[in-house]
C-alpha cells in the first residue's frame, strides 16, 4: 500500500498520508497532488468512466493538504473506503494534461 496512514477525521472525512520516498518512473516523487489532483479529481471527472469511478463512487473531493498529506471526503459514511484505498492508482501531476 502506497499510504503510511489513514485516519477517520469524522465519519465522512479521511486523512491519507501517502508513503515518502515513492517515485514514479520517471523518478519523480509521489506527492499528495498527485493523489488528490490527478488520481482522485480524475476519478470525479463526469466525463471518465471505468473501474475507477466503479470502486471510488462515494468520493466528493479531494484535496492536498500538505506535501504528503490529502484529505478525502465522502458524499455519506462509507463503510469500506479505507478497504478500496490500495487499488487507487495515483498519477504524476508533471508534465501530463489535467
Amino acid at each position: 500500500m502506497l499510504a503510511e496512514s489513514i485516519e477517520a477525521l469524522d465519519s465522512t472525512t479521511y486523512r491519507v498520508s501517502p508513503r515518502k520516498g515513492v517515485r514514479f518512473h520517471d523518478a519523480q516523487e509521489l506527492t499528495a497532488e498527485d493523489v488528490a489532483l490527478l488520481s482522485a479529481e480524475r476519478m470525479l471527472a463526469k466525463e471518465s468512466c471505468g473501474v475507477a469511478q466503479i470502486s471510488f463512487p462515494s468520493i466528493s473531493a479531494a484535496r492536498a493538504t500538505g506535501r504528503h498529506t490529502v484529505e478525502f471526503s465522502t458524499k455519506a459514511p462509507d463503510p469500506v473506503f479505507v478497504k478500496r484505498l490500495p487499488h487507487m492508482e495515483p498519477a504524476s501531476s508533471r508534465n501530463q494534461p489535467i
